[in-house]
């Protein structure tokens, strides 16, 4: 089998016992047919096994969202910030840095930006309208930062300079996720409290971004954009083959797709357009309900629009 490449932590568990010492699975359904997983990693053991740091994953699994109307994107924007909202980092936190991961030239890789255009920035009125931060809003500020062929600057570098002088208490960072199954493509919002690596969902990762580097909680938000051609491959020839491939077979079919012109195919969806808007819609939704209590649900879905 090849290396996994995923950024869902639901998925690296696909093939592992169900039960793993130092891993902790809760799993429910919420309303509106949404399954809800929050997955805990509590050692370094456990951490080596699944290849995610420890921390908690919180898992929105639903359907693609490209196929999705606005009054449903809304239903499960307002499911997943009910549990968003709970986290101990969120409902701490008073100053919120969100960043916007990728690059806004590159359809999959633009939902970070595309989300924090849609966020409900306060920090701008805290001087002009302070009664409003008093208990139903926080002061949320957002950046973009672009990617560092755009920049000249490491995202990190410019992430930390901001970090340095706002001194939030929490960071968002939001970035475009891998899958290794297709159909996950758009249909997985993931939540964890363990940062990010901006980049590892398009094969570019960069430095992460957490706690560690920043001096500040990290919070990291996705959804899978795209997969891997060689992901594909290995699991078609598997089914096709009821699993009596050999193995070397697999691997030198895989490896030659690696080499393809010198570099790793990914792949996206034929509508990703659509899908980047309608995701980066319902992430925005879902972070305005979670971050300000007072941003009423009809509220988020005429102002993340």
């Amino acid at each position: 089998m090849i290396s996994r490449r995923t950024d869902l932590a639901i998925e690296l568990q696909d093939g592992l016992p169900k039960s793993i010492h130092g891993i902790q699975n809760e799993q429910n359904e919420l309303d509106d047919g949404i399954l809800y997983t929050r997955t805990i990693i509590k050692d370094e053991e456990a951490s080596k096994k699944i290849g995610k740091p420890c921390g908690t994953y919180l898992s929105f699994q639903w359907e693609d969202m490209a196929a999705k109307s606005r009054a449903e994107l809304h239903a499960f924007a307002e499911q997943s910030a009910k549990m968003i909202k709970k986290m101990e980092e969120i409902k701490n936190a008073q100053c919120i840095l969100a960043v916007g991961l990728g690059n806004r030239s590159i359809t999959p890789d633009s939902y970070g930006p595309r989300v924090c255009d849609k966020l409900f920035v306060t920090r701008h009125l805290v001087r002009e309208m302070p009664e409003m931060m008093k208990k139903d809003y926080r002061e949320v500020c957002a950046i973009a930062p672009g990617v560092m062929g755009v920049t000249g600057m490491e995202t990190c570098e410019i992430i930390l300079g901001v970090a340095n002088l706002i001194k939030p208490d929490l960071i968002i960072a939001i970035d475009a996720l891998a899958s290794e199954k297709t159909d996950r493509i758009g249909a997985i919002l993931q939540v964890s409290d363990t940062g990010i690596q901006p980049g590892s969902g398009l094969g570019n990762a960069r430095k992460a971004l957490d706690e560690n580097y920043l001096g500040v909680k990290v919070i990291s938000v996705g959804i899978p954009m795209v997969t891997y051609a060689s992901v594909i491959a290995d699991g078609l020839v598997r089914e096709a083959f009821h699993g009596k491939a050999e193995e070397q077979d697999i691997q030198q079919l895989v490896q030659a797709l690696h080499s393809t012109r010198g570099a790793e195919l990914i792949m996206t969806t034929k509508h990703i357009d659509v899908l980047a808007d309608k995701a980066a819609e319902a992430t925005a939704m879902a972070l305005n309900m979670a971050l300000h209590p007072g941003f009423d649900a009809e509220w988020a879905a005429l102002f993340s629009c």
